[in-house]
């Protein structure tokens, strides 16, 4: 039985689907390349708080994907940990 409760997936109250579409809206306005899941929950989860600490939380995220995006040889570190790194927290 063990075994069964950690293979369920883990939720958050950010990952869904309305964060989600904000989150890619953004990134495609930034002409960023498609991100896997990790940076989309890590993305998702900065607009989430934001939003729960009354800030916006998109500017983090446009200012974090042009500090990787726009730096010389850093095109292809749009990902885990990057992101993280740049981002904070």
């Amino acid at each position: 039985m063990d075994e069964a409760i950690l293979e369920l997936p883990v939720l958050h109250r950010w990952d869904t689907p309305e964060l989600e579409t904000e989150v890619r809206d953004i990134l495609e306005a930034v002409e960023a390349p498609p991100v896997d899941a990790e940076v989309m929950l890590k993305l998702q989860r900065t607009l989430y708080r934001g939003r729960q600490f009354n800030t916006d939380g998109r500017g983090r995220i446009v200012l974090a994907a042009r500090c990787i995006l726009e730096s010389n040889g850093n095109e292809s570190a749009f990902r885990q940990p990057f992101v993280s790194a740049v981002m904070g927290r």
